[in-house]
Formats: structure tokens, sequence, C-alpha cells
């Protein structure tokens, strides 16, 4: 698998560029997208990144699973849009349908991308709901949360504070908000509308110039306020969870034991970021039951 150190700290720095609503440029191919609470920044790369390492770490999962869960994280993220695409909403009887058909060409390297997109989409389908409250709380000032939050989880995960000063910061957000722009277009093409798409791109142009500035101060300045607020009050991350020193463990390329994982997904995690591994951990093990016949349905 990829080194978590050196992929937090390369893939983070990026993606804290990328703090945009993507429905505003993709809205038309996306039903009910408003109604879907859009979680960015370093949270959503982190945790699924945490959920699939411990899921690596069970012997008896099916061999799909295990493809599935160490396939490149870019094929796991793109479940972050399929979940804002309805995906997992109706969870029941959507995922089942899909998941079987997906067993019938097992084999095929499409299959295996493609649940590695529903892994991403059930682990952050979780982090929607648990996220909710703290967004609608700080509804006025979600940009200035995101960047503090993303300082620390990036400090907190890899151990470093090495970070551009916010002149260089913020030349890289400018850069890397066209390229994420770009991709999108390529996800999902909008052709019935082009001449719409290309003004919501100009909108979120225009909003990103704006932001850049203001996030790239936040994210290299130390404000012992602001981060309680945003993390502490909020409990956002707490090492001290059950789940989360495996995932440490894991890091740090020790030995992590599978009933000491069960334990820790039953056990007493406090933090939304702890709740959210747990909980994602084991909604993919379920699905591995059910690929695997443990279970007739999901």
């Amino acid at each position: 698998m990829t080194s978590r150190r050196k992929f937090m700290h390369d893939m983070t720095l990026g993606s804290i560029g990328v703090h945009l609503p993507w429905s505003m440029i993709i809205q038309e191919k996306i039903p009910d997208s408003s109604s879907l609470l859009r979680v960015k920044g370093v949270l959503p790369v982190a945790v699924i990144t945490d959920v699939c390492s411990l899921v690596f770490c069970m012997p008896e999962i099916d061999n799909l699973t295990r493809i599935a869960v160490t396939q490149d994280l870019s094929l796991r993220l793109p479940g972050n849009k399929a979940c804002m695409a309805n995906f997992g909403i109706r969870r029941n009887v959507e995922l089942e349908h899909v998941v079987t058909n997906l067993l019938k060409t097992r084999e095929n390297a499409k299959s295996q991308s493609r649940l590695a997109l529903i892994f991403g989409a059930l682990v952050y389908r979780i982090l929607q709901e648990k996220m909710l409250a703290v967004y609608q709380q700080f509804s006025e000032d979600q940009d200035q949360m995101l960047a503090v939050q993303n300082a620390y989880l990036l400090t907190a995960l890899t151990g470093t504070s090495d970070f551009p000063n916010a002149e260089n910061m913020e030349q890289m957000i400018r850069e890397l908000g066209p390229r994420s722009a770009e991709r999108i277009h390529t996800f999902i093409a909008d052709l019935d509308d082009a001449s719409g798409w290309l003004k919501r791109m100009v909108d979120y142009r225009v909003s990103y110039t704006k932001s850049a500035s203001e996030y790239a101060r936040l994210f290299t300045s130390s404000n012992p306020a602001l981060q309680k607020k945003y993390v502490t009050a909020v409990n956002l991350h707490d090492p001290a969870d059950p789940i989360l020193q495996h995932t440490k463990r894991f890091q740090m390329s020790a030995r992590v034991l599978p009933q000491e994982i069960m334990d820790s997904v039953n056990g007493d995690n406090e933090s939304i970021y702890g709740q959210v591994v747990a909980a994602g951990v084991g909604e993919v093990l379920t699905v591995d039951k059910f690929i695997q016949g443990e279970i007739s349905s999901l």
C-alpha cells in the first residue's frame, strides 16, 4: 500500500486547494445534490485511507475486497461523488443490487475498481451524517473551519507541520483550482448545457480567487482559539480513541491483530473521526460478508 505518511503529506496539501462546492459545477448531473452535505478537505481522504488500511489487516476477507481496499486511493475517492449522486442514500436495495451484479464479473478490473468506489461512497455517507451538525453549527464560516481543521489533521496524522508560507500556499491553491475543476469536467462532461457549465465555472473561479488568500493565511497560522473552536469543542479527532490507536500502529508498520480491530470497532470511540473509521470498517466488512455469501442481504 502507499506510504501513509508520504501520501498524506503530498496528497493532502493538494486537497486543501480543492475546498469547492462540487455541485456548483456539475449540479445538472446530480439530482437532489443541494440536500446533501459536501464534506471537504483532508477529512474524507484520511478516513477512507484508515478504513481501508484496517480492513486490509483482516485475514478472512474475500480477495475481491482485498483488491478493492488496496486500489489506488484515487479510485476510492470518486466514491464521494457517487454518494453525492444519491448512491447509498436508499441503501438496502440499491447497494445489494449493485454488488450482486458486480460479482458476476469479479475478475474484471473495472468491477474491482467499482467496488473500491462503493467502499468510498459508504464511508463518505457515514462522514456526512457525523459532520452534518458541525457544518450546520458553523454555516457562516465554513471556509475558516475547513482551513483550521485541515491544518490540525495534516499535522496530527502525518506528524509534520512543515507547511509552505502563506504566500506560497495561496499560489499553490490558485494553481490547483483550475486543474481540479478541469478533472471534474472530464469526469461528467455536461454536453447538454455547455454554456451553463461555463457560467458556473466562471462563478466558481471568482469565488475561489477571493477565498484563496484568506484560506492560505488561516491554514499556515497558529491560532489556539480557532483550533479549540473548530477541533476540540466539536471533538473532531482524538488519537486516544481505540480504533485510532490501531491506525497509528498500521502507519508505523506494527502488527495489528484482527480481533483487536474488531474490539476497537465496537469500543468507546468518542471523536467524530474515530466513530467514522469504526463505522466505516463495519460497513465494509458487512459488504464483504455479503460477497462471501455469509449473509443474504445488506
